[in-house]
């Protein structure tokens, strides 16, 4: 690979830094989105967690007052 980067380079340079910018610029965007989705995944199970809870909250009180 760094024999084909160096020839690239001698041949035409101008090419050869449009080719790596423009190849590098899509994993960038990748990476951040992917830092966006995994903090909303966070989020999202703790919605979850807290909804859970609300429900278990409400069916204890409603057994509650069964057993009564």
């Amino acid at each position: 690979m760094s024999f084909s980067l160096i020839a690239m380079f001698i041949g035409n340079w101008f090419l050869t830094l449009l080719v790596i910018i423009t190849s590098v610029i899509p994993m960038i965007i990748s990476g951040f989105i992917g830092k966006m989705s995994v903090s909303l995944q966070n989020s999202a199970i703790i919605a979850d967690q807290k909804y859970l809870a609300k429900v278990k909250d409400i069916l204890s009180g409603f057994l509650v007052i069964k057993k009564f």
